[in-house]
């Protein structure tokens, strides 16, 4: 895969700083998961089940990409329900692993990830390269919760078109 702006961003214009973008939920059952959300909500799933092998994780994840219903002027456009052995355990506690995560748009990982350090949150997931695309990490905030930020990589935006401001 070049690396250069892909197909499906032409025409897209990254969300503010900070701005959610993507929204990644945990199933054991991809096509229940699939067929809640689109009953209840209106998502759509976009394609098949794909296993993401196009990044620095330890194993592929398997994940069905979903779209949200367009609403003029969101850039939350949808996200990716991730195939997982559990979300919760015998016990009855939630595994940590296995969470929903809402990612924030943000231009610089690192620079995010040492800004919230700085404030008094910790890192969760270091820094990851997403193939030619971009780079995620995740952080938990002062009050423990999960989020993911993400950034694509500058060659991979999309240019803006003649005259556009």
């Amino acid at each position: 895969m070049s690396e250069q702006a892909q197909p499906e961003c032409k025409g897209w214009t990254p969300p503010p700083n900070g701005h959610p973008c993507w929204l990644e939920l945990p199933s054991t059952d991809l096509e229940r998961a699939i067929t809640f959300y689109s009953s209840v909500f209106g998502w759509k799933a976009d394609g098949e089940p794909k296993t993401d092998d196009d990044d620095e994780l330890s194993e592929p994840v398997t994940m069905q990409m979903y779209n949200f219903p367009k609403v003029k002027g969101s850039p939350f456009t949808g996200g990716g329900i991730s195939l997982v052995k559990k979300t919760i355990s015998a016990d009855m506690k939630i595994d940590p692993t296995s969470v929903p995560v809402v990612y924030l748009w943000c231009t610089d990982v690192d620079a995010t990830l040492a800004a919230v350090v700085k404030a008094g949150g910790s890192v969760a997931t270091p820094k990851v390269t997403q193939g030619a695309v971009g780079f995620y990490a995740r952080f938990a905030d002062t009050e423990g919760n999960i989020l993911g930020i993400y950034a694509m990589k500058p060659e991979a935006l999309p240019t803006p078109a003649a005259g556009a401001e």
